[in-house]
């Protein structure tokens, strides 16, 4: 009678019928899946690791080039500001001594002399255009002739006209203006107004990765 008991526990069998066999088959069967098709597991996961490596350079790269363009635009400003600095006083240091040929001709009233002067000045500089207007503002001389005639405060603004020492500073559309009277002895004889279209160097479209 005993021996049918332990024959009867289930415990003592090792547990429920089939159970261990079921494990065992389940392993045997992965490890056969993977041997059969190693080759094209190696791939797949040769391919996962490339695109892991590709994503990541080309984050790498992108944050180089934002870094890069960063640096480059910082760099543009910085080096148009020290541009821009010269080309003022550059600007200034033509305004005054033609200011001085200017008011020699303008006391002969040899206005022919002073249109060939801003003439050759525009022809061989980066001038844009030049005018000489007289002590009522009226525009006696310019580069550009249909400017001829008007009032300076018109074409400018009326603060030009009231200038008594040279003054240059930039425009808003990146270009200067140079303002310089022209003083007799008596008093002033009119202003010339100068406009020059510095040079810009951009550094953002040079070297790009």
């Amino acid at each position: 009678m005993a021996d049918n008991k332990e024959n009867l526990n289930p415990i003592a069998d090792g547990g429920p019928p089939g159970q261990a066999g079921s494990k065992s088959d389940s392993k045997r069967s992965t490890f056969v899946l993977v041997k059969k098709h190693w080759r094209l597991l190696f791939t797949l996961l040769l391919l996962f690791l490339i695109a892991v490596m590709y994503q990541w350079k080309t984050i790498s790269v992108n944050s180089v080039k934002d870094k890069m363009k960063a640096e480059r635009k910082h760099l543009t400003a910085k080096v148009n500001q020290i541009v821009l600095d010269k080309n003022l006083e550059l600007v200034r240091l033509s305004a005054i001594p033609l200011s001085w040929a200017v008011r020699s001709e303008m006391a002969k009233e040899n206005h022919e002399n002073i249109d060939q002067y801003f003439k050759q000045l525009v022809r061989v500089n980066r001038f844009r255009s030049i005018t000489l207007s007289a002590a009522d503002g009226k525009i006696i001389v310019a580069t550009d002739k249909s400017l001829e005639g008007k009032m300076v405060a018109n074409v400018y603004s009326p603060a030009v006209r009231d200038q008594f020492e040279t003054t240059v500073k930039p425009l808003p559309n990146g270009e200067i203006m140079a303002v310089a009277p022209i003083m007799g002895v008596a008093g002033k004889l009119g202003v010339m107004v100068l406009v020059y279209a510095p040079e810009t160097i951009n550094l953002e479209t040079t070297g790009q990765i």
